[in-house]
């Protein structure tokens, strides 16, 4: 006999499921000690259920495996749901666990009780309650089937602490139905290639390249096509390919856009949302947009505008394999691809190549700063970044080629940055992570600094502080100008802080000391805190902040 926790730690190991990020909450305790047991799955206790779930939703990206991670009733699971909300909006795999209350005191008002379906519906692709120890087994097949396919995102699964208690002798219960991953029909974009003036790809595969951006980049080579990036999905294609034009989002060149501001057809492989297609001007009457994915998507024609949409469901990485594999059976095709658009593609590529920054005057300039940390770098490094107005220098001056990888919040969340550069190192234990963040994001979970410690992670978060919400604040002056109002932050303490959690740090006061503190932090395997000091006037990437 055993009892829910164990049902649930055992449907982890049988899945492959080697990480489990949670806080420890009292209405899962039997989760916690069948944990105890195992060896195969790690438990992570982070300091906050959103750096739980962010680290979460981070190791998923990196990995390729679904993350999971648990909360306790009431306000636990409400901090758990930024990750959740930031999962589901950047497609990650995730399956979030819910301490409950006991089934008899459901709709009593009972300490923390909360209703999950109400909570999680709308940022998750479907919300399960327990109602018996006989139903877990299934039911927790169910939720990683239907986090893992389709349109991958996060599942909710809520378990009252006596489902957990009850004992059962069917501890796997019977093994899900197989599924077979369907295969992409590339036909009607081949056919749509063949008579398009200006076509363009958009990349927005997985973080950590695989095959299907080497068939992507194999394709584009022999067919002269050049290539973008979707919003923060910068590293879904490789950055130094002499196809590679730029990264799309907020923050893009305008030489980047000038190309997509001419294409009549964009091939997207991978989902795409709204900040890639409102920054890359798509939606024009005349422009055909195809996007070829696992899943169709109902909502991306509301972001297109007078475009013809043409959605191509299958498995990105097969359809990538047949692209590529076209080549050697249309040789002539490919040849006069190539002929007719290699040579635009390779000026658009010169076009867009940004200039790397350079040290000048007073204080720290973040082209500068982000160029040098291009330069300095390690080649396997994985990136994450919160949001914030720092994350335009990101998009122009550093490249993710070579194996660099980058993980970041489609859903804009601050705080991501610290706990999903914990994730990533976790899921590539052998590769350094960095993470950009500013002072308002960093602090939101800073707490996390002590997770990493304890867990031995090989970090460095360069924080960008300005003592303002620099985003917020730059919008508001755009339309306020004068009224400047609640965007000002406090000084902090940031090395002592650091200091705290066992961290070492060095302040960057200006150009001339960048190098010596990136230098620094590319050495030794350990956890470093780089503050950039920048001023709180500069709003506009001509700036230094």
């Amino acid at each position: 006999m055993a009892n829910g926790g164990s049902v649930v730690v055992d449907w982890m190991r049988r899945s492959g499921l080697t990480h489990f990020f949670n806080v420890p909450g009292e209405s899962f305790l039997p989760v916690l000690d069948a944990l105890r047991d195992e060896d195969g799955i790690r438990l992570v206790t982070n300091r906050h259920e959103s750096g739980a779930s962010f680290a979460a939703e981070a190791f998923a990206k990196v990995s390729g495996q679904p993350a999971v991670c648990m909360a306790t009733r009431g306000p636990g699971a409400s901090n758990l749901s930024i990750g959740v909300q930031t999962a589901f909006y950047d497609s990650t795999p995730m399956v979030a666990l819910l301490g409950l209350v006991p089934t008899n005191l459901r709709d009593s008002r009972a300490f923390q009780e909360f209703d999950p379906a109400s909570l999680f519906q709308s940022i998750s692709k479907g919300v399960l309650v327990a109602d018996t120890v006989a139903e877990l087994p299934a039911l927790l097949a169910d939720s990683l089937r239907l986090a893992t396919t389709g349109r991958p995102g996060p599942v909710v699964v809520g378990l009252p602490s006596d489902v957990l208690y009850a004992e059962t002798s069917d501890v796997a219960g019977s093994a899900p139905a197989s599924l077979e991953t369907v295969r992409a029909d590339v036909g009607p974009v081949l056919d749509l290639l063949e008579s398009a003036e200006h076509p363009v790809l958009i990349a927005a595969t997985g973080a950590v390249r695989a095959q299907a951006a080497d068939d992507l980049a194999t394709f584009a080579a022999a067919t002269g096509l050049p290539v973008f990036t979707a919003w923060r999905r910068y590293s879904a294609f490789d950055n130094g390919h002499p196809n590679f034009v730029g990264p799309l989002g907020l923050g893009m060149t305008p030489a980047v856009k000038a190309v997509l501001a001419r294409a009549d057809l964009v091939v997207c492989v991978g989902f795409i949302e709204q900040i890639t297609a409102q920054q890359a001007g798509l939606g024009r009457h005349g422009q055909t947009v195809v996007q070829v994915a696992p899943d169709t998507d109902a909502t991306l024609p509301r972001h297109l505008g007078e475009a013809r949409f043409v959605q191509v469901v299958g498995d990105t990485t097969g359809a990538a394999a047949d692209l590529a594999g076209w080549l050697a059976t249309n040789p002539d095709h490919a040849a006069a691809l190539h002929a007719r658009h290699a040579e635009a593609t390779g000026a658009a590529v010169l076009a867009a190549r940004m200039p790397a920054g350079q040290a000048r005057g007073e204080g720290v300039h973040l082209d500068f700063f982000i160029s040098r940390m291009n330069e300095l770098v390690q080649p396997d490094a994985i990136v994450t970044s919160d949001a914030g107005n720092f994350a335009q220098w990101l998009l122009r001056y550093f490249r993710f080629d070579k194996s660099r990888a980058y993980a970041g919040p489609l859903n804009g969340a601050m705080g991501y940055g610290l706990p999903a550069a914990i994730g990533a190192n976790l899921a590539a234990p052998g590769r350094p992570a960095w993470c950009v963040a500013g002072d308002g994001g960093l602090l939101m979970t800073i707490g996390e600094m002590e997770t990493a410690t304890r867990l031995g992670v090989n970090a460095t978060v360069v924080i960008v502080n300005n003592e303002a919400y620099g985003t917020i604040r730059a919008r508001q002056f755009a339309e306020y100008p004068d009224r400047l109002t609640g965007t000002d932050l406090g000084p902090v303490d940031f090395a002592r802080a650091a200091a705290s959690m066992g961290w070492s740090s060095r302040r960057v006061h200006n150009d001339a000391e960048v190098d010596a503190a990136l230098v620094e932090a590319c050495g030794d395997p350990g956890r470093r805190l780089i503050e950039v000091l920048v001023d709180r006037v500069p709003l506009g990437l001509d700036g230094a902040g």
